[in-house]
């Protein structure tokens, strides 16, 4: 009787033992899964954060190469830009013609300077190309103390730009006669009422040896055959034209100052200077 009872015990004993096993088990399984399920969450959710900020960096990104690739696209399509041309005018300068110095036989003829302009391209002037002359449309360039000289139109691009920072002033300048007519003598023209413009305005480098330009460049050049710088005026009328200075270095060498550029007329015998203002 005794080893019966003690058999049931042992049997009670063995199935509670059993029973807690497997309680164990599942709630050690059931952490194990639920530890798993939590990892492939954070997995997902790490793998989703790293997308997010991957595709957030890209397409932050797009916009800025974007935007260097099309500056890149427009910097090689558009052609560097020419300096632009310096325009002076309002200018009071009016003189008269200096007598036979200008072939002037009676009368007189007064100019007044209007305006000024300085440009650096064949694409700026109000011209035609064949309004230089050769014989001071001219560039001299210092090296070691050797001049050399290159005439029109060889220090002109394929563009239209000058070469060697060479630079044209244009001067705008109305002249009104006053019964103004010609020598009637050998060194007049057979028409009374043509006058030249190479004896009008000069151009003077204060600072470069008192250094003076001649007029390269007219807008009526070559309309008369007695002369190619000729203009015709009759008594009483009034016309404008415009006369250019082709300048470059100086002759030291170094590029001219447009501020040290001063006009040079003559009143009488008696040489002036006009500030330009550039």
């Amino acid at each position: 009787m005794k080893k019966a009872y003690m058999i049931i015990a042992i049997s009670c004993v063995m199935s509670l033992l059993l029973a807690a096993c497997s309680g164990t088990a599942g709630k050690t399984g059931e952490t194990e899964e639920n530890v798993q399920q939590s990892s492939q969450e954070e997995s997902v959710s790490q793998s989703g954060e790293s997308s997010g900020k991957e595709e957030s960096v890209t397409e932050a990104s797009l916009p800025e190469e974007a935007a260097e690739e099309k500056q890149d696209q427009t910097t090689e399509s558009i052609p560097a830009s020419e300096s632009e041309p310096i325009e002076k005018s309002g200018y009071d300068y009016t003189w008269t013609s200096n007598g036979e110095g200008d072939r002037i036989g009676s009368g007189e003829l007064v100019y007044s300077l209007k305006k000024v302009r300085v440009v650096d391209s064949l694409q700026d002037m109000p011209g035609e190309e064949e309004h230089f002359f050769a014989d001071y449309a001219r560039i001299v360039l210092m090296e070691d103390g050797k001049e050399t000289v290159i005439n029109y139109p060889d220090y002109v691009k394929e563009d239209g730009s000058f070469d060697y920072g060479a630079k044209l002033l244009l001067a705008e300048i109305e002249v009104k006669s006053n019964d103004a007519a010609g020598l009637d003598d050998a060194h007049g023209y057979s028409d009374p009422y043509l006058f030249r413009a190479d004896t009008i305005l000069y151009l003077q480098d204060t600072t470069d040896n008192d250094r003076t330009y001649y007029m390269g460049y007219f807008d009526g050049f070559g309309a008369y055959e007695e002369h190619s710088l000729l203009y015709r005026l009759e008594p009483g009328e009034t016309t404008s034209i415009t006369i250019g200075f082709v300048i470059c270095e100086r002759m030291d060498g170094n590029p001219v100052n447009l501020s040290d550029l001063q006009g040079m007329i003559f009143r009488g015998i008696e040489m002036e200077l006009l500030d330009l203002g550039l």
